[in-house]
């Protein structure tokens, strides 16, 4: 942003505000072509919001102002205690939006508990190196009714790079267990070649999603870590016992178990061997693992890093520098996830409101024929039927409110 579209950019937006004799706090959008660079008479009004803006944080953290209390002193009727001249721009700052979404999905937003929720040290609604605005705690549910922001994380430095470098750090310390969120996609875009030149344009995101959304697999640590925690052995001691505290001990000498996690669409199996309290070898690897609270430093082959993990009910999420990896153990008696019907159903991808139902039992259509029609988040999302068949039920109903994974429609199975 040079200093004189700047000006320029400013003075359209306070002519804009005089042209409705607006008052108050209020934010004025444009948008810019930068193809040759930027100019006076390169930027066009797209439009204004008449109240703050979700990103106000960096203003107020370049400023040094509170904006949410002059706009309440200027409701009240009270004059601006200062000049345009007197507003001065210190350092740079940077903000993300933390929400509950399934950005390889498309973003769609996502529900579920937080069970485990955990920012990096900042203060919270207030100007300083780390900001987190946030409305949640551990334990509140995203649910489909409300807006699944979960926090605004801000950062301020005299420097964009230390901005940015502090900006990721922040990023990469926010855990969170028990919904999806966009934190690893924030990371990745942190990251990114361009974000850290400052060379973006509109279309950076679409144009490189797959790579800002790649899954990365597990280090063999990480994997480690699961592995061990989902089988029990460094649970915390039942009481102060020496027998309860001898979690792995065996009379006979040591002994491995298997263990098998599931990530994603993979399936780890691996052998661990406890030799006593934090001891083990892992698939031949032997290791030591501390434990504080959620952190684990984990020492092996001459090496230590520290990650954090979280174990809740049959699943395990690891915390490794901006991946999340969420291991689940499978229930040997469970078959709830047998795939052999996927193409025989189709399922709500988001909790929603279904807005048209276009199936009737008995039906015959052909694949991607649409069937149904799901609103989210102001965006209305088509189902259509995932192959060529004859729709047996129809369990969704015009203005019902379904969950994620809710099977909405039913095709007769081919094999009948």
């Amino acid at each position: 942003m040079t200093p004189a579209l700047r000006t320029a950019m400013g003075q359209a937006a306070c002519n804009a505000a005089h042209a409705v004799g607006y008052q108050g706090a209020g934010t004025v959008e444009f948008i810019v072509d930068g193809t040759n660079g930027l100019s006076q008479d390169g930027f066009w009004f797209m439009e204004m919001n008449t109240r703050l803006q979700v990103e106000h944080p960096v203003s107020e953290a370049i400023s040094g102002l509170d904006f949410v209390e002059l706009q309440l002193r200027i409701a009240a009727g009270d004059p601006l205690p200062f000049g345009q001249s007197d507003v001065t721009i210190n350092g740079h700052g940077f903000e993300a939006r933390l929400y509950a979404e399934d950005v390889p999905k498309g973003f769609l937003p996502a529900t579920g508990t937080l069970d485990h929720l955990t920012f990096p040290d900042g203060a919270a609604f207030a100007q300083g190196t780390v900001r987190i605005d946030s409305g949640v705690r551990p334990g509140d549910e995203i649910s489909p009714f409300y807006d699944p922001m979960i926090a605004k994380i801000i950062c301020h430095g005299p420097t964009r790079t230390s901005a940015l470098a502090q900006f990721t750090a922040a990023l990469e310390q926010c855990h969170i267990a028990g919904t999806t969120t966009n934190r690893d996609f924030l990371v990745a875009l942190a990251r990114h070649p361009n974000v850290v030149a400052g060379d973006m344009d509109t279309d950076l995101i679409a144009r490189d999603l797959d790579m800002l959304t790649a899954a990365h697999p597990p280090t063999p640590e990480t994997l480690a870590l699961a592995m061990v925690l989902a089988s029990g052995h460094l649970a915390p001691a039942l009481s102060s016992n020496p027998w309860h505290m001898l979690t792995g001990w065996r009379h006979w000498g040591a002994q491995g178990l298997q263990q098998s996690l599931t990530l994603g669409e993979t399936l780890y199996q691996g052998d661990i061997t406890p030799h006593g309290a934090g001891q083990f070898t892992v698939d031949g690897i032997d290791m030591t693992i501390t434990a504080q609270g959620q952190t684990y430093d984990i020492t092996t082959q001459g090496r230590r890093l520290r990650l954090h993990a979280v174990v809740h009910a049959n699943r395990v999420t690891v915390f490794d520098r901006g991946q999340t990896h969420v291991f689940t153990w499978p229930n040997p008696l469970d078959h709830a996830n047998d795939t052999a019907q996927g193409a025989d159903q189709i399922t709500a991808p988001m909790p929603g409101l279904i807005k048209q139902v276009s199936a009737e039992p008995g039906q015959t259509v052909v694949k991607d024929a649409p069937l149904l029609v799901l609103e989210a988040m102001k965006m209305e999302h088509t189902l259509r039927a995932p192959r060529d068949g004859t729709i047996e039920t129809v369990f969704a109903e015009l203005g019902g409110q379904v969950a994620n994974g809710d099977v909405l429609v039913q095709l007769t199975p081919e094999d009948t």
